[in-house]
């Protein structure tokens, strides 16, 4: 099966729940399947949606959000009506999003779905300016 994604964006939230080594886990996974890939930090509400922008704008292939739901939300705007896919890696406490998903907990075993799944397509709702 071949990589279709090359350039990956990973939006990670720092506060978020989970204690890990987020960084060598990605690092050896997408290692594997030569993927170009960098990392932003959020550091305050509204970084994700605005970073997802700028990915969108450099021409990543991919944008994953390392996170809970409030953090794949925040990365899920700011890709919208764009066709990048988003990846949800779990690092929140509940990752209730995720887990509706399917998606495993564990990061390295989400981390491989990105080239081992189907993309799927859902909605995103809007409320207000939200």
């Amino acid at each position: 099966m071949g990589n279709q994604y090359q350039r990956i964006h990973v939006i990670i939230n720092p506060a978020a729940g989970q204690d890990e080594p987020i960084l060598n886990v990605l690092n050896r996974v997408f290692h594997e399947h030569g993927v170009d890939w960098k990392v932003s930090i959020t550091h305050q509400a509204g970084d994700g949606t605005k970073l997802a922008r700028e990915a969108v704008q450099a021409g990543i292939d991919l944008v994953a959000a390392y996170g809970g739901d409030g953090s794949v939300l925040e990365v899920a705007n700011g890709l919208a009506g764009s066709n990048i896919p988003l990846a949800v890696l779990p690092g929140g406490t509940a990752n209730a999003f995720a887990s509706e998903l399917g998606i495993p907990k564990n990061l390295e075993a989400a981390a491989r779905l990105i080239f081992n799944s189907q993309e799927r397509t859902i909605d995103l709702g809007r409320a207000g300016e939200r």
